[in-house]
């Protein structure tokens, strides 16, 4: 809504109190300081000291705020005093009790009126002469106290308005208060009369806001703890019977209530579902905090059973958040797996356990969470043992969901390792099953998306076979339900799937489009999706760049998350090509060769051996035996997994160099072997690699 202002009408914006903002409006925050030097308004943030952030100089400007000196304290105290004049003594007592400090200054002067000790007389404020020093609070603290304290019945309706938060509304404010609608009003007008708070008018509600987080704050803790937990429960039913907007829109708002009244059981369930509504809207860092909140109100569930359990769930619903913000394979994933298979022994062994079919869900679920580390750590032996229990379980108990996340990444499992045949079946499967409108809050329980890691991978598979084509339409399709899902990390994805594909098959325009497509659709928020570290490094070879490329990489490697990263380092070893960066290039693609060949990750072997041995012939400058290894070796895994298109890729490379060093018999040789699926895949015809190998046939005959 900011941002779509009338840009002719310049405006101030202020935000305060940023020490303590969430993740998600510190997100939207950085949204609004990328696009800030185009827009026609001033931003204002205020902050205590302890807050950081990692805006640069260009973004921001920052001015640290000192205590008021003596001249600006005395304009304070005469703003607030009607600008009449002040005995000097009483500007000195204010200014040296107070110590610069302006909501001191203006509470202590408040308190001072109100006690009749500052008077005016002879046209000028002055203290008493039996003002006594000593009935006069020292720490701000306690003068907010001792103003309260002089409210009377007052200070009651203070208190229970601080709880709500320090911007309260009037309908909850007088339905929880013991209090008739007639007295909660006359204690408000004594609030506002004695400053404490603010009243902002609304078509629907009024809403009041405490003058300062300080008052606020002084309101709350004058409460002892039985009252306090006895007003949460007053507000907690309140929302909970009057206000169910409040608790569709913002759960967390009653379960915040909910576990100060030590209902912490209900307070937990809540919690989650607030979880949900995070994780559905993209804001994963936020749902990662909830889940720390709520695993501390777990704690104090009495009961053993239901305090096992609900661990148990927080870390199940949460898990999806952990994927999407840190990435399948995060060490925080397999701490909470870890943790959850304990959690389970120690409820099924507990006497008073009797069966619970949410138990065996959270394992079917916790199951997956381990195969999804365990598969993108390239453990592939334990993922495959683990996914293929899982996928026969779902079959037989009839689990959609389970059956279409499993098949999903099961898919990516069996094609990463070069059984592509397996992969292409299961992933076909998913296309057929999966309802593109009923299947989206899969993503909410898993973490990612069976449709679009299904598309994604299909269309790999279609265009190492030579259907390019195909695999547009399949990728097209991927990015276009993304799109319905509104979930930024499920676009990310659909999105580097395609730009990876289109650097697979050297299309850098259509490249360039999807790339600046998708930083129009999400802008500084494709930064907070872990995966958008993959779009960097594409972004990169669109650019000619590897800077960042190089970064993302290193930090993918040092995270244990380098699954499936070799179908993005060709992207660098090809710019390294370009740049005549050969030994760069080489070194690149030798380490990452045997990374893959330690993980048994096969199906991009054929383009490795052939990007390995292009680049070697560039820097020796004719072929040798060595370099024919290499690129004999990449024709075997392409023929092995009938990856023609990466054939022919190889071999117009490979027959091009021994045409020009007149090895003209092997170079027909190799050029024949590609000829029927030259001739007869129409796909193809508009590739650079089949205009080469034309070129290069015409030449032989």
């Amino acid at each position: 809504m900011i941002l779509s202002l009338d840009s002719e009408k310049k405006f101030m914006l202020i935000i305060e109190d940023l020490h303590w903002i969430d993740p998600t409006s510190l997100e939207f925050i950085n949204q609004l300081l990328g696009t800030i030097s185009e827009e026609n308004y001033f931003l204002l943030l205020t902050s205590r000291p302890e807050f950081e952030s990692d805006w640069s100089d260009e973004q921001i400007a920052t001015i640290e705020l000192y205590t008021l000196n003596q001249v600006f304290a005395h304009e304070l105290i005469k703003t607030i005093l009607g600008q009449k004049e002040v005995a000097k003594d009483a500007l000195n007592y204010i200014v040296e009790r107070a110590d610069g400090i302006p909501l001191f200054i203006e509470d202590l002067t408040q308190m001072l009126l109100e006690q009749k000790q500052l008077v005016f007389e002879n046209e000028m404020y002055c203290l008493t002469e039996k003002f006594d020093k000593s009935s006069v609070p020292v720490t701000l603290k306690g003068l907010l106290n001792a103003r309260l304290d002089r409210l009377g019945f007052a200070k009651e309706t203070a208190q229970l308005a601080a709880a709500i938060g320090r911007e309260f509304s009037y309908e909850l404010l007088t339905n929880s208060s013991l209090h008739d609608e007639a007295m909660v009003q006359a204690d408000l007008n004594t609030l506002l009369e004695a400053n404490l708070i603010y009243r902002h008018r609304r078509v629907h509600n009024e809403m009041y806001i405490f003058r300062h987080a300080l008052i606020r704050d002084a309101a709350y803790d004058g409460m002892i703890a039985t009252r306090r937990k006895e007003v949460h429960g007053r507000i907690a039913d309140t929302i909970e019977t009057s206000l169910p907007e409040v608790v569709n829109e913002n759960p967390f708002e009653l379960a915040r209530h909910l576990a100060i009244a030590e209902k912490h059981q209900k307070a937990s369930k809540l919690g989650l579902e607030a979880i949900r509504k995070h994780i559905k809207n993209s804001a994963n860092q936020e749902a990662l905090r909830l889940h720390d909140i709520i695993k501390d109100w777990v704690t104090h569930i009495k009961d053993e059973i239901p305090k096992l359990k609900g661990e148990l769930e927080a870390n199940i619903v949460v898990s999806a958040a952990a994927a999407l913000k840190e990435g399948w394979g995060s060490q925080n994933q397999f701490k909470m797996a870890t943790r959850n298979t304990e959690l389970i022994a120690v409820i099924r062994a507990n006497e008073d356990y009797n069966i619970d079919p949410d138990i065996n869900d959270f394992e079917i679920k916790n199951d997956w969470a381990l195969f999804s580390y365990y598969h993108a750590q390239s453990k592939s032996k334990e993922a495959k043992e683990i996914g293929e229990q899982l996928i026969e379980k779902s079959i037989i108990n009839g689990n959609h969901n389970v059956e279409m996340a499993i098949s999903s990444f099961l898919g990516q499992s069996y094609f990463i390792s070069g059984d592509i045949d397996k992969s292409e079946k299961l992933l076909e499967t998913v296309i057929q099953k999966f309802n593109l409108n009923d299947d989206k809050a899969i993503c909410l329980e898993y973490g990612f998306d069976p449709y679009i890691f299904a598309t994604g991978l299909l269309g790999f598979i279609y265009c190492f076979r030579g259907f390019p084509k195909k695999a547009m339409q399949s990728y097209e399709n991927g990015i276009k339900y993304s799109k319905t899902t509104e979930n930024d990390s499920l676009v990310v994805t659909a999105y580097v799937f395609m730009v990876c594909f289109l650097s697979i098959i050297d299309n850098k325009n259509l490249s360039e489009k999807y790339v600046d497509e998708l930083h129009n659709l999400l802008g500084d928020k494709l930064k907070q999706v872990w995966v958008s570290c993959l779009f960097d490094i594409l972004s990169d070879w669109v650019n000619n760049k590897t800077n960042i490329a190089e970064e993302q990489r290193e930090a993918i490697i040092n995270a244990g998350q380098s699954l499936a990263l070799s179908y993005y380092e060709p992207s660098m070893a090809k710019t390294y090509i370009v740049q005549k960066e050969y030994d760069k290039a080489i070194e690149l693609l030798q380490n990452s060769i045997e990374r893959q060949v330690k993980h048994h990750e096969n199906s991009i072997l054929p383009l490795f051996y052939n990007l390995l041995g292009v680049s070697m012939l560039k820097k020796e400058g004719n072929i040798n035996s060595e370099i024919e290894k290499i690129f004999k070796k990449s024709i075997e895994h392409s023929e092995k997994m009938n990856f023609n298109l990466l054939k022919l890729l190889t071999i117009t490379n490979y027959s091009e160099v021994l045409i020009k060093e007149k090895q003209l018999e092997k170079a027909k040789s190799l050029l024949e072997s590609v000829k029927e699926f030259s001739d007869t895949t129409s796909e193809i015809k508009d590739l650079d690699a089949y205009q080469k190998y034309i070129h290069l046939y015409m030449q032989i005959k």
